[in-house]
């Protein structure tokens, strides 16, 4: 892409990867055999793993899927060097590539310090952000679905 030519940071989002394509990104980023052993196993805790040149990281966020009415832990793997951040999820999320396409206006808009936009800080923040506002939609949804419940119960 033309943007990752004029602007450093780069961004992948994987969506459920397989062993081949994790081995990839471990030697391609040099990550620590721990991360690794991670993504190929998963985890069923969040996690922060510090390591010299980068940090690795695990949440669980919760994914609706309203064709079965149904909510799943989605678990979302980051991995972030200086200059990359690598997003994993076992479920594909349309959030991800919004957040791409919104950072990758904002870095053509110029409407903000290139110094912040133009960081990996304030990208893994704006996806955090995104996810958080995300999970009070799911808990406004869960709370109307639960309230639901109770006056078919108790009503």
């Amino acid at each position: 892409m033309k943007l990752f030519a004029k602007h450093p940071i780069k961004r992948t989002y994987i969506t459920d990867p397989g062993s081949e394509k994790i081995k990839e990104i471990v030697e391609k980023y040099d990550l620590h055999a721990i991360v690794e052993e991670d993504l190929l196993t998963g985890n069923t805790q969040d996690k922060i793993d510090v390591y010299d040149d980068h940090v690795f990281f695990v949440i669980h966020l919760p994914k609706y899927d309203a064709a079965q009415k149904k909510y799943y832990a989605n678990e979302m793997a980051f991995v972030i060097t200086k200059e990359v951040v690598v997003s994993f999820t076992k479920y594909p999320t349309s959030h991800m590539e919004q957040i791409q396409t919104e950072f990758h206006q904002a870095l053509e808009d110029k409407k903000h310090d290139d110094k912040i936009i133009n960081s990996v800080s304030f990208l893994v923040y704006r996806i955090l952000d995104a996810f958080y506002d995300k999970i009070i939609n799911h808990l406004t949804k869960f709370t109307r679905d639960l309230n639901q419940v109770e006056e078919k119960l108790f009503i």
